[in-house]
């Protein structure tokens, strides 16, 4: 359920860097699209252990196939336990987790061959953390095989697949940032990077963001797919004004409440109403240029002209569970109420008569005055009437026994009955296996509320033992840094919530409360109550 990178453009246009080379891409622009040399190695190594990542595009499987015939040629002593470890640490049933875990730990690697880590081992997320050890076999299998050598006869490959993906990525990034009028100066140290991995699989689309870097890998196929690149680049740039204007948008955190019962919407978009918020208007911005680029429409098209295709794709995204992106498409096109807006340490703006598309601001601006005019008594009555989409087959629509008795130990949490809430976790402990990461995070929340900080301490660390989930990873972070805090031992605190920012990112209310963490201990009088 995260998120960064770049430089100064001219208004609508965007600095990108393509780097044919296999090394590193040296950029002062703010999207580029490469290899990846830890990948590279990474996915070698994973192909040699077993791996099988199914046919990609036609340089891509050609790749493949000639390296998988050469290394089966090969003496690679290491063979044995490469094949071992990734057997032992496979996922099964989930293709996304079982390569996601290798690649979050090949992002957070020095490039070869030295493949050390750039943060602390006790920071890693904790899908890289599971396959840590995978890092002493990696070394050894990089000097076996030459890989360096081997890595560089291969550029061609590479130069040919991002010749070809260049000019699109380029005009699409373009296009985004004329829509949304953004200028260059806010993508300062911040990074955006697409990453070829030739030796991927490509149904298996990759998104990470670590820190300020926001990654989308991606496997070469025949027909090149923006969609991804589009909307992981929109989250590039909108997720940092969530974060910022997270206390606005928080004023109409209430329209959450009907989202949660959506079966379709994923937990993290429940559990943070700003994510939540931010993906509603990312949907409602792809759906509006997807139909401008449709009909050939520009931003000089008719302000206010919302196309029937479009009402229906807003209401489809609505009844998944991304409530507000019907009222978001229609502050993006049409007229509004005229509401004059003002809100804390800003000047009066002047009335939204119109559309985003009919009046000079860009969305760094319009931006807060959206969730500003935002009407409650409104949108309340409307979702009231909402009718959530049932999951597609093969997913039951019916909420497993599991996710019931979760549901019912969260709502204790809410309505602030603890110790039941307590008792419900560990029954869900007990018959679903001692591993459940939301049953144990739940329990660490029950026990910090219950005012038993070591036993919340214990249940967070073992959350981070155990979880692939980046939110509950995050937040188990922030609650031991919080614990720390409280009991005096400020130095541990900052080594947790500086965990959090690694991964913090795509959950603005995490990323707040991680970033006043590192500001000022947990606990203090002069910190706002809210903040717990």
């Amino acid at each position: 359920m995260d998120l960064k990178k770049r430089i100064i453009v001219l208004l609508a246009c965007v600095a990108i860097t393509f780097s044919p080379s296999l090394l590193p891409a040296q950029s002062t622009g703010n999207v580029v699209l490469k290899p990846h040399e830890g990948l590279f190695c990474m996915m070698v190594a994973l192909h040699v252990a077993g791996y099988n990542p199914g046919p990609g595009s036609k340089e891509s499987s050609l790749l493949q196939h000639a390296l998988n015939a050469e290394l089966r040629r090969k003496k690679i002593p290491s063979r044995a336990a490469l094949e071992s470890f990734y057997e032992s640490h496979r996922i099964a049933g989930d293709p996304g987790a079982n390569l996601g875990q290798y690649v979050s730990l090949a992002l957070l690697l020095s490039s070869p061959p030295d493949f050390r880590l750039t943060i602390k081992e006790e920071d890693l997320p904790p899908d890289a953390a599971r396959v840590a050890g995978f890092v002493p076999l990696l070394r050894k299998f990089y000097s076996e095989v030459r890989l360096g050598s081997r890595r560089n006869q291969l550029q061609a490959h590479y130069e040919k697949e991002i010749s070809r993906y260049s000019a699109q990525i380029r005009e699409g990034i373009t296009k985004i940032n004329g829509y949304l009028r953004i200028p260059g100066a806010a993508y300062l140290g911040r990074t955006y990077s697409v990453i070829l991995e030739l030796l991927s699989s490509p149904s298996l689309v990759q998104a990470r963001i670590y820190g300020a870097n926001y990654f989308l890998i991606t496997a070469p196929l025949d027909e090149i797919k923006m969609e991804e690149i589009r909307h992981q680049y929109l989250h590039f740039v909108l997720d940092p004004l969530a974060a910022k204007h997270v206390q606005i948008i928080n004023k109409k955190k209430v329209l959450g409440e009907v989202a949660q019962k959506a079966p379709r919407l994923s937990p993290e978009y429940k559990a943070d109403f700003p994510l939540l918020a931010t993906e509603s208007l990312i949907r409602a911005i792809e759906i509006r240029m997807n139909y401008l680029e449709k009909s050939k429409k520009t931003d000089s098209s008719p302000v206010g002209y919302m196309s029937p295709e479009e009402r229906t794709q807003a209401q489809e995204v609505l009844e998944e569970g991304f409530i507000l992106a019907p009222y978001f498409l229609s502050a993006l096109v049409e007229k509004t109420a005229g509401l004059v807006v003002k809100f804390s340490g800003s000047r009066n703006l002047g009335p939204l008569s119109t559309g985003f598309e009919g009046q000079a601001k860009g969305m760094n601006g319009y931006f807060p005055l959206m969730f500003e005019e935002i009407k409650l008594d409104q949108e309340q009555r409307r979702l009231r009437a909402v009718k959530f989409s049932k999951p597609a087959a093969p997913f039951s629509p019916k909420l497993s026994n599991r996710e019931r008795l979760l549901q019912r130990a969260n709502n204790r949490i809410a309505e602030g009955r603890f110790l039941e809430a307590k008792d419900l976790f560990e029954l869900a402990v007990d018959r679903y296996g001692e591993n459940d990461e939301d049953a144990l995070f739940g329990l660490g929340v029950a026990s910090s509320n219950l005012r038993k900080p070591g036993l919340a301490q214990r249940y967070f660390t073992k959350v981070l033992e155990v979880s692939r989930d980046s939110r509950i990873s995050t937040w188990s972070h922030i609650f031991l840094g919080r614990i720390h805090d409280l009991s005096g031992r400020r130095r541990e605190a900052l080594s947790q919530y500086q965990a959090a920012i690694i991964t913090a990112e795509a959950f603005p209310l995490a990323l707040q409360a991680a970033e006043k963490g590192l500001q000022m201990p947990f606990g203090e009088p002069s910190r706002a109550s809210s903040e717990e």
